[in-house]
C-alpha cells in the first residue's frame, strides 16, 4: 500500500526532466548524460544538474545509479507515459 502510494506520488510530482533522468541513468557517465540531454531537451546543463540533485535528495538515485526505490519508479515509468 505504501509503495503504491509512493509510486503514484512520483508519477504525479516528478517533472518530465526528472522522469527522463530516471529512465536514462546508467550506461553513460553522468556528465555525458547531462550534456546530451541538455542538447536533446534544449535546456541548460545547470537545470538538469539541479533535477539530478533533487532525485538524489529524495533517494531515487545514489551516486550514478538508481536505488532500489528508483528502480521501482523506473519500471513503473517505463510501463506508462513519460509526460
Amino acid at each position: 500500500m505504501v509503495l503504491r502510494s509512493l509510486i503514484s506520488c512520483a508519477k504525479l510530482r516528478l517533472n518530465s526532466k526528472q522522469k527522463i533522468l530516471i529512465c536514462r541513468i546508467g550506461g553513460l557517465g553522468i556528465t555525458r548524460l547531462i550534456e546530451d540531454l541538455a542538447i536533446e531537451l534544449d535546456c541548460s546543463v545547470g537545470c538538469l544538474w539541479g533535477n539530478l540533485r533533487e532525485l538524489r535528495e529524495i533517494g531515487f538515485i545514489c551516486g550514478n545509479d538508481l536505488t532500489e526505490l528508483g528502480e521501482v519508479v523506473f519500471y513503473e515509468l517505463k510501463g506508462g507515459d513519460l509526460r
